[in-house]
């Protein structure tokens, strides 16, 4: 066991997340890299519901991706671990908590419709993060593909650092593969070869700079072991072209993941600091936590914290998900990611350890509707709120609320796609006829001036109170400030400390809803 264990942490990983605006072939080029690596025998297909990463019913019959997954292949003795995550935008809520685990990225942009409203949503979340990248050109294969066009957008929209280090061999129907630029003597194209490299990487380095004013020749390895250390920082970014259907560039994207985004770092003897990313329901294990780890590792039958609920839990199974298929692996350690199961009480975003090695959370998606949820019968809501709870342990965002005043059942969602998506899931997975009312754009409230609020507790001794509040509005954007003025003879702390915890969840609907 101990020699597995060792074993596992000398294999060399990378942690990657695939992601893009929708249609630009995330899971197409997903695919590819598992056939080319070795890792499936036959290729799947978005469009037949084939690809090994779309494992949902309603994912196959509509092709696209609902919800981000998880699978692993190895490339010339490393480990990569690899997220697909979904494209469309009422989906976003996937995509962030995967960008949280990822020690690299990959983001695909189309070569025909070019730089998307969601690519550039997804590149300001990376780069708030600072997660090295590499940009990959795909669809070059197709009518109206137009790589200098797309380095361009590139260029004015994301970033004047992105390094192109292949060349497109042709272009539409004659496009037949990629050719290196950072090799000596090769020709390259326009924007597309060996002075393009050293011209966008002579503004991050001092010494490429004198050597190109100067017009000293830089030998081609020089060049790509500078850029090897900028894209590890998240200072460059090197460009990549290919037709992921058709397998051209998958190879050089394999490669390319191994020279320029880092592995990641922490050890397996550090004490435990690990974050849920992903929850799901499995049939015989119950409540699965996908997890990455940054410092130290789990076995099985290990007694874990989580930090953030305050509660310890034993761990009963470790899995690797690979796509539709598990393997039971007894032991996880830093810069891994596995399905952890016996966590009955977590949660998506949950610190399991120590905090200060997880990374902080990006927040790119909020709900912007509201809709009301009626069960086919009054006698099957019990088993509707049930099911509802179960997909919101999966995507918090739900935030499914049960209005007590109007008996009213309520989800917020990001858009109509993603309501089709629920009352498919809702009867494919738990056999339940929910009908959603027209959504209702979600207003936010603030004080207009300064007031007051009270709440009176009178119930027989032993206690009663009455709780005023002042409530006055505050700078923009500052959120909720809490302060109390009261004594703690007056009113006990640990009393003052439940109002404290109180009044945001209060605050979370307002006098007009």
């Amino acid at each position: 066991m101990t020699d597995e264990m060792g074993k596992d942490q000398a294999i060399p990983r990378r942690n990657v997340g695939i992601f893009a605006h929708v249609d630009a072939g995330k899971t197409t080029t997903t695919e590819h890299l598992l056939y080319h690596s070795g890792r499936i025998r036959a290729l799947g297909s978005v469009d037949s519901g084939t690809a090994q990463t779309d494992s949902m019913d309603v994912e196959r019959e509509r092709g696209i991706s609902v919800r981000s997954a998880t699978t692993t292949f190895t490339w010339k003795e490393t480990s990569i671990n690899l997220v697909d995550t979904p494209g469309h935008v009422d989906f976003l809520s996937e995509v962030e908590r995967s960008l949280r685990v990822m020690d690299g990225a990959i983001l695909i942009v189309s070569a025909v419709e070019g730089v998307q409203s969601q690519t550039e949503m997804i590149w300001h979340a990376l780069q708030s993060l600072q997660i090295p990248t590499l940009l990959y050109v795909n669809k070059m294969d197709r009518v109206g593909a137009d790589a200098d066009r797309v380095l361009r957008d590139i260029e004015k929209q994301l970033t004047g650092m992105a390094v192109p280090i292949y060349a497109p061999l042709g272009v539409e129907d004659t496009f037949r593969g990629a050719e290196n630029v950072l090799i000596e003597g090769a020709p390259g194209a326009p924007g597309f070869d060996l002075a393009a490299a050293v011209e966008k990487l002579s503004e991050l380095d001092e010494q490429l700079l004198t050597s190109y004013i100067e017009g000293v020749p830089i030998p081609a390895r020089d060049v790509k072991a500078t850029l090897q250390r900028y894209a590890r920082q998240g200072k460059a970014f090197p460009l990549l072209v290919g037709a992921s259907s058709k397998g051209l560039g998958i190879e050089e994207l394999m490669e390319a993941i191994l020279d320029y985004l880092p592995g990641p770092s922490g050890g397996a003897e550090q004490p435990l600091s690990a974050v849920v990313f992903k929850v799901e329901r499995d049939k015989t294990m119950g409540r699965m936590a996908y997890v990455r780890l940054y410092e130290g590792a789990i076995r099985n039958r290990d007694t874990v914290l989580n930090a953030t609920r305050g509660v310890e839990e034993k761990v009963t199974q470790i899995r690797k998900i690979d796509g539709r298929r598990a393997e039971d692996i007894g032991y996880v350690a830093a810069g891994d990611i596995a399905a952890i199961c016996g966590l009955t009480q977590v949660r998506i975003g949950d610190v399991l350890g120590r905090p200060d090695a997880v990374p902080p959370a990006p927040r790119l998606a909020v709900p912007l509707l509201t809709v009301q949820v009626h069960a086919e019968s009054d006698a099957q809501y019990p088993a509707l709120v049930a099911a509802l709870q179960e997909l919101t342990d999966e995507d918090p965002l739900l935030d499914l609320q049960w209005l007590q005043e109007e008996r009213e059942l309520h989800v917020k969602v990001m858009g109509a796609i993603q309501l089709e998506i629920l009352t498919s899931l809702l009867a494919s997975r738990f056999g339940l006829q929910a009908r959603f009312d027209q959504p209702s754009v979600i207003y936010k409230e603030t004080p207009s001036q300064p007031g007051e609020g009270f709440i009176a507790y009178t119930m027989p001794k032993p206690c009663w109170a009455i709780l005023r509040f002042r409530i006055e509005p505050g700078a923009p954007g500052s959120g909720l400030v809490y302060s109390s003025q009261v004594r703690a003879d007056q009113l006990l702390a640990q009393y003052q400390s439940e109002v404290e915890r109180r009044v945001p969840e209060a605050l979370q609907q307002g006098l007009l809803g």
